[in-house]
């Protein structure tokens, strides 16, 4: 009798030992992509992990000089995720994370910077640009426990240009820093502009446009252009029913 052996099947691992089967659930989804790089003194860093590979469901492709893409162990994503870098000097740094992060594109140009914070949570078809004017370099930073639901956008940059005609064709739409605190819930379909501010313990409300600095802590922002509606509130990562339950589960122990 064999003392140990396996096989594979679509979905486990059957593990034989000692005539016990034990079955180990594996993801045919999986996929390991090698990194594009097309330039000099590119760096991807690989932080908390023995074996420095990038991890699963996640290309990378850089087209330039001196950028930086920085991953800290634990991290998850899932489906397929880009992070996509066109010019010199960009940085990319997310930290790790319990939660999962879906099907989301990140795109950097000349010198612009993503920087996640821990613990956040990053769900489907969400896209995040730091693009920048020919001065200025722009950032979008993410604090810690950030919740940002399906079909977001974060830019720090229109796309295009405004241009004042009655003023000597000036541009009037240059690109602006976003910044994110910590514990903030974005709600699926939001869009957050150039220049917008969301402080600690905040929701931004769905399908919501922000485009603007939000600077009070404890809010609930929502509409088109978003405003603040309520103040004095936080959230909880449970479900109503979840929360409920333990709310009355400690009303009761109390």
């Amino acid at each position: 009798m064999k003392i140990f052996s396996y096989f594979k099947t679509p979905n486990h691992i059957i593990l034989k030992l000692f005539g016990m089967k034990i079955a180990f659930k594996i993801n045919p989804n999986k996929k390991y992509y090698k990194p594009v790089v097309d330039g000099k003194n590119n760096k991807i860093i690989i932080l908390n992990s023995k074996n420095k590979k990038i991890p699963p469901n996640l290309k990378i492709e850089i087209l330039g000089c001196n950028n930086v893409i920085e991953l800290e162990y634990p991290i998850t994503f899932c489906g397929t995720n880009k992070i996509t870098v066109r010019g010199d000097d960009n940085v990319f740094s997310v930290k790790r994370t319990i939660h999962e992060i879906y099907d989301t594109e990140f795109y950097l140009t000349d010198g612009g910077k993503i920087i996640i914070g821990e613990n956040t949570s990053i769900n489907e078809n969400c896209l995040f640009i730091a693009n920048n004017d020919f001065k200025e370099k722009h950032t979008i930073k993410l604090g810690k426990e950030v919740f940002v639901a399906r079909d977001t956008i974060i830019r720090t940059s229109d796309g295009h240009t405004v241009i004042d005609i009655s003023n000597n064709s000036k541009a009037i739409n240059e690109p602006k820093n976003i910044t994110i605190g910590n514990h903030v819930w974005i709600g699926t379909r939001c869009m957050v502009l150039k220049g917008s501010v969301i402080s600690d313990n905040s929701i931004l409300g769905a399908c919501s446009l922000l485009n603007k600095n939000i600077q009070e802590q404890n809010v609930l922002i929502a509409g088109a252009p978003a405003k603040i509606v309520k103040k004095n509130i936080t959230w909880d990562i449970k479900t109503y029913g979840e929360y409920m339950k333990d709310k009355i589960s400690q009303t009761l122990s109390g």
